[in-house]
């Protein structure tokens, strides 16, 4: 095994684990009471149009984990769960999306080829649910998608960057 490969399989296991210890973490809190979930920061808008006319506002999707990551793009109506948490130089953060599974792959391979981020693989997580694996100037990002147990139409989603600086 090369040192990269073993280095890889590393942080896919700790994004793995981190990913659920978020989850699990997510569902209550100790004392029983369930955790509120905090609607994301609205779109900012970015001026687009052809050179001569006039810009229009075009609404430019929020960064995850509360503007931590500023290069990883959150889909509409994203609504954070829990709260980012950082440990080193990790950082983690879940949402709840109203979209299916599939949907929100496709929107996160072509966000993170947007803002350079580079396609490793993804991994099978459970029947209803895989993760993708990116990279980006010596950071690893796994985004963590599950269809949520009750709704076919809502997905789970779980981002930790891990960077190794």
């Amino acid at each position: 095994m090369s040192r990269s490969f073993r280095r890889l399989a590393a942080v896919v296991v700790l994004a793995a684990l981190m990913t659920m210890a978020a989850l699990a973490s997510c569902s209550s809190s100790p004392n029983g009471v369930a955790q509120k979930a905090t609607a994301t920061t609205s779109p900012r808008a970015t001026a687009t149009g052809q050179p001569g006319s006039t810009p229009s506002a075009t609404p430019t999707p929020p960064s995850a984990c509360g503007g931590k990551l500023s290069d990883v793009l959150l889909p509409e109506g994203a609504v954070q769960i829990g709260s980012t948490q950082t440990t080193g130089a990790t950082t983690t953060c879940a949402y709840r999306v109203s979209e299916d599974v599939q949907s929100l792959a496709t929107f996160f391979k072509t966000q993170m080829g947007k803002s350079g981020w580079r396609f490793l693989h993804d991994t099978p997580e459970g029947p209803m649910g895989f993760a993708q694996v990116y990279f980006k100037k010596q950071r690893f990002a796994t985004i963590t998608l599950t269809q949520h147990e009750s709704d076919t139409h809502t997905t789970d989603v779980t981002i930790t960057v891990e960077s190794s600086q």
